[in-house]
């Protein structure tokens, strides 16, 4: 029987061969043809395994590596555990309750991705595009930002069903708060909608110091919130 040496192959092939092989993401998996969704292995850049959960049909043409997961039960783990510091609970078994990744297994599937989300309850709703939000890496990186009420771009926005594209909200994070959107503050395009329905302080899509119980995030304490990083084919 005669075996396939990757090294003998041309430099393209081998790189197209290592992608299946070693594919990087959910996205790399599903241009390599998976179409399903659930729990896959992907490699980091230094050839690591990374169990992953992948999202490959809430949204056309795209899919989805989660990187974060928690629900409000478990917000004290969470609400101080920023994006830009290594705070890893349970990264070998992704689920919706308690989970997320290590910061090194977040910046290699960042650096695969081109755009990230955050979901609420997508174990119950999936993707209907009502309390959801999508950025672009390029314009917003999560992973390294850091500010106080900053108004950073985002493709999409949906709090409360207040939506907006292309547009500005005011996003926090320091190394003691995770990332989250004000969405009860003034300043930005797209706090003027959100200020519809907002309570006092009102946190989305993270931290969750103040909360409402309209946006789907935190209608209950068994209310999810993910991040993903992904991009489109």
């Amino acid at each position: 029987m005669q075996f396939l040496q990757v090294n003998c192959l041309p430099k393209i092939q081998q790189a197209n061969l290592i992608k299946k092989l070693r594919p990087r993401s959910c996205l790399e998996l599903k241009k390599n043809g998976e179409t399903q969704n659930g729990f896959f292995t992907v490699y980091d850049n230094q050839n690591n395994s990374i169990p992953v959960y992948c999202d490959m049909t809430s949204e056309t043409h795209s899919a989805w590596t989660l990187v974060m997961s928690w629900s409000l039960r478990n917000n004290e783990l969470f609400k101080k555990a920023s994006l830009t510091v290594d705070t890893p609970v349970n990264d070998k078994t992704p689920n919706w309750n308690l989970y997320r990744m290590t910061h090194a297994q977040m910046s290699s599937i960042q650096s695969h991705s081109t755009h990230w989300r955050s979901t609420c309850s997508f174990n119950t709703h999936a993707v209907d595009y009502t309390d959801y939000m999508r950025g672009n890496f390029r314009d917003f990186n999560i992973l390294s930002y850091v500010g106080t009420g900053q108004c950073k771009k985002v493709d999409y926005i949906n709090i409360r069903s207040n939506a907006a594209t292309s547009t500005t909200a005011r996003f926090w994070q320091s190394v003691h708060w995770m990332l989250h959107v004000g969405s009860s503050h003034t300043g930005c395009p797209f706090q003027v909608l959100a200020n519809r329905g907002a309570t006092s302080s009102e946190d989305n899509f993270g931290f969750y110091g103040a909360v409402n119980p309209k946006f789907r995030c935190t209608a209950s304490a068994d209310s999810t919130t993910q991040y993903w990083f992904g991009g489109y084919e």
